[in-house]
């Protein structure tokens, strides 16, 4: 029997995706509800050539001075908030609800 598990590898991913969706617990369950955004994907975006923190800001926020918030998490590529290179990928955070 372990020779036909090792034969479909897809059957093996498969069962550790249902393993890894598990019903929440009332712990977990609280977290999702008020972080739902933590736990989505990870948004990125690649700078482009003219971009700066303001107008990345405003095109994700609607409010260009929230550009901070896109520094803060991009701490470890970034010295500077007004030094930003066509190719970077930074991180976004979500929206503030």
């Amino acid at each position: 029997m372990g020779d036909a598990e090792n034969n479909n590898p897809g059957a093996e991913i498969a069962q550790a995706f249902a393993e890894s969706i598990s019903e929440p617990t009332p712990e977990t369950s609280a977290e999702a509800t008020s972080e739902a955004a933590p736990e989505s994907p990870q948004v990125t975006y690649t700078v482009q050539s003219g971009d700066t923190l303001s107008k990345i800001a405003r095109e994700y926020y609607g409010d260009s001075g929230q550009y901070q918030r896109i520094f803060e998490a991009n701490r470890d590529k970034l010295d500077d908030p007004d030094e930003i290179s066509a190719g970077q990928e930074l991180v976004i955070p979500p929206a503030e609800s």
